[in-house]
């Protein structure tokens, strides 16, 4: 019995290698390789999950707001008489949401500017999951500007490393 269980998880892990490959290859074909490879922090793993949950076409969204509410970054707030709260958005992709949160956990490993953007949220209270929802949301509409220029993602290009910069950080 546990020779047969090896069999299968060693047949297992070879069909998912050849799938890694096969994902790998048709991502560097794609047309949008450059755009989504350049995403700090997606490296191969998740340049593709990106790219295959956005999509190439801004067209679809209209604008950012509407991405990030699809991807479920975007918080839902609401208010009756004294009381207003916020809370998380659950009807949203979810395989999209997994992505971003994923990608803003290496992002912020990779950039100064996000990692003092997650540590200013926690240091207001907020989860780590909400912190990394909150970077998730900023990521999201620098990739839809960048989808609609079709131009690729460097470090400068951020509004916060331009402030950050202007300070002396």
């Amino acid at each position: 019995m546990a020779l047969s269980l090896c069999h299968l998880l060693r047949t297992l892990d070879q069909q998912l290698e050849e799938y890694r490959k096969q994902i790998e290859q048709l991502f560097k074909e794609h047309p949008d390789h450059a755009l989504f490879g350049s995403l700090p922090g997606a490296k191969q793993m998740l340049a593709p999950r990106l790219l295959a949950a956005i999509g190439t076409d801004p067209e679809r969204y209209g604008d950012a707001k509407v991405l990030q509410c699809f991807a479920g970054t975007a918080p839902i707030r609401f208010q009756s008489g004294q009381i207003s709260k916020t809370r998380m958005r659950r009807a949203c992709d979810k395989f999209l949401r997994h992505t971003v949160h994923l990608w803003a956990n290496c992002f912020r490993r990779t950039s100064v500017w996000a990692q003092t953007y997650y540590e200013s949220k926690r240091k207001n209270g907020m989860s780590h999951a909400c912190a990394l929802r909150c970077l998730g949301q900023r990521l999201l509409k620098i990739v839809f500007k960048m989808l609609t220029a079709g131009n690729r993602m460097t470090l400068s290009c951020t509004p916060e490393i331009k402030r950050n910069t202007a300070r002396g950080s």
